[in-house]
C-alpha cells in the first residue's frame, strides 16, 4: 500500500459536468467532462469543473466499510459508470454516475487481495486491479456484468506452498490505447512488467524491463500516453552507495518506455530534471501528447528541522517523436506527503479547461483539500477545502475529509 513501509492497515471521487468548448492543443474533442474524487474515509463527491466546486458527500454508507479505505477511481468511456477501490474490504465498487446529483452503487466485486490501483481497457469492458503491495495477482473484472473474469497470478510463483515469496509482484497497472498492452510495476524488483489482454479478458505475461538504472530507482506507478506509444514511470530515488533509506534528489530521473507492438515495450531513456525532486507518485499526459505532468516530492533543504517542503508538479515536454524532456518548469502545491501510494492516481487533467486537479499522494500528513492548477499560468488558481464528515452518518463522530484518487474523463 505505501512505499517503503508496507502496512496492512486499512487506511475519492470527482464527477464534473462541463459545457465549454474544447482546447485543441490539449487534444480535447468533446464539449463536456466527467470527473470523480474518492475520499479515504468512505465516501465520494462530485466536482463541477466549470465552477471548480465540489458536491456534498455521496454514498457514505454504500461504499462498504469506512475503515476499509477508498483509494483509486476510474470512469468508463461513456461517462456513466465509476469504479472505486475499497482497500481493506478487498472490493471494487461499481457506481452509476449517469445522474450526477444522485450516484448509485450498482454492485461490487470482491477479490482475494487488497484492492488499490484500477485501470480500464479503452473500450471500458474490463477493469484491471492490483494490490499495490505484496501480491502477485491482477484481478480482471467484467464491468458490465460486475463479474470477476480471473485473478491472474505471476508466472514466477514458487510452487512450495510453505514459501510465500514470489519473483514478480504487481504494484500498479495501466492499459495502452491499443486495448492489448498492459504495463505493471514491481517496486520490489525494480521492473516494469509487460502483459497482453485478449478479447475475453485473459492476461498473458510477455516480459519485464529493469528500470532501476543500476539500483537507483524504485517504480511506484506507470502512465501510458493517449497515443499508446510512450509510457512514463513514477519512481523514488535512492543513493546506490548508501545503506540509508532516505531518498535523494541526486539520482532522480524518469524512465521513459516505448511501446512498439502489443506487449512489446523497450526502455527508451531516462529524463533528468533541473528541479530537485526525490520521488514521484502520479503522472498524467495532456490529450495532444505534448506535455506530461508529474506530482513529486521536493528535496528537503534542511533535514534538521521539522518543516517539510511542499509537493510540486514537474512539467515535461513530449515532442512529435514521443521523446520526453525537461521543460524547466515546476509548480508548487500545498501538499506535504513524503511517501507514495502504489498506483493510485492523485493527479487528474481536465483537458477541456487545461486544469490539473491535485490530491494527496499519501495518507501521512494528508490535507483536507484539493487544488486546481492552471497549466498555462503554471499556478494554483483555487483550493477546494473540505469540512469533516460524520461517519457513519448519524453516528455523532466526525472524521477528516481526505481526498485521494482523482479521475476526470
Amino acid at each position: 500500500m505505501f512505499r517503503r513501509f508496507r502496512c496492512f492497515f486499512l487506511a475519492m471521487v470527482v464527477v464534473a459536468s462541463l459545457l465549454l468548448g474544447g482546447c485543441g492543443d490539449d487534444g480535447a474533442t468533446s464539449s463536456n467532462s466527467v470527473g470523480v474524487v474518492a475520499f479515504n474515509g468512505g465516501w465520494m463527491s462530485i466536482i463541477d469543473t466549470a465552477t471548480q466546486t465540489v458536491s456534498e458527500p455521496f454514498l457514505a454508507v454504500e461504499l462498504d466499510s469506512a475503515g476499509g479505505g477508498l483509494f483509486d477511481v476510474v470512469i468508463t468511456p461513456d461517462r456513466k459508470t465509476a469504479l472505486i477501490s475499497n482497500f481493506g474490504d478487498a472490493k471494487v465498487l461499481i457506481v452509476d454516475i449517469s445522474k450526477l446529483s444522485a450516484p448509485v452503487v450498482l454492485r461490487s466485486v470482491t477479490m482475494s487481495f487488497y484492492a488499490e490501483d484500477i485501470a480500464l481497457t479503452p473500450d471500458g469492458r474490463f477493469a484491471l486491479v492490483t494490490d499495490g503491495g505484496s501480491s502477485p495477482k491482477i484481478a480482471v473484472i467484467d464491468v458490465k456484468n460486475a463479474a470477476l473474469v480471473e485473478e491472474y497470478t505471476s508466472p514466477d510463483i514458487n510452487p512450495d506452498p510453505d514459501i510465500t515469496s514470489y519473483d514478480t509482484y504487481f504494484n500498479a497497472i495501466a492499459v495502452a490505447a491499443d486495448g492489448k498492452t498492459v504495463l505493471t510495476v514491481d517496486y520490489y524488483s525494480g521492473k516494469v512488467n509487460a502483459l497482453t489482454i485478449n478479447d475475453v479478458g485473459h492476461l498473458a505475461f510477455v516480459g519485464s524491463i529493469d528500470v532501476t538504472d543500476g539500483g537507483i530507482l524504485h517504480p511506484v506507478n506507470v502512465t501510458i500516453a493517449p497515443n499508446g506509444k510512450t509510457a512514463l514511470v513514477a519512481v523514488t530515488s535512492s543513493d546506490p552507495d548508501s545503506t540509508d533509506t532516505l531518498l535523494t534528489a541526486d539520482y532522480m530521473r524518469f524512465p521513459v518506455l516505448e511501446i512498439t507492438a502489443p506487449g512489446v515495450v523497450v526502455l527508451k531513456n531516462f529524463v533528468t530534471t533541473a528541479a530537485r525532486m526525490n520521488a514521484c507518485q502520479s503522472i498524467v499526459f495532456n490529450g495532444a501528447n505534448t506535455k506530461a505532468y508529474a506530482l513529486c516530492t521536493q528535496e528537503d533543504p534542511d533535514l534538521t528541522d521539522s518543516v517539510l517542503p511542499n509537493n510540486a508538479i514537474v512539467e515535461l515536454d513530449v515532442d512529435s517523436s514521443s521523446a520526453v524532456s525537461d521543460s524547466g518548469y515546476t509548480t508548487e502545491v500545498d501538499f506535504v506527503g513524503t511517501s507514495q501510494l502504489f498506483g493510485v492516481d492523485t493527479l487528474a487533467f481536465d483537458r477541456y479547461n487545461r486544469y490539473l486537479y491535485v490530491s494527496n499522494m499519501t495518507l501521512s500528513g494528508a490535507m483536507s483539500h484539493l487544488q486546481v492548477v492552471d497549466v498555462r499560468k503554471r499556478t494554483v488558481i483555487k483550493t477546494i477545502d473540505f469540512a469533516d464528515v460524520e461517519m457513519p452518518p448519524g453516528g455523532g463522530v466526525t472524521i477528516p475529509a481526505i481526498p485521494v484518487g482523482v479521475y476526470i474523463r
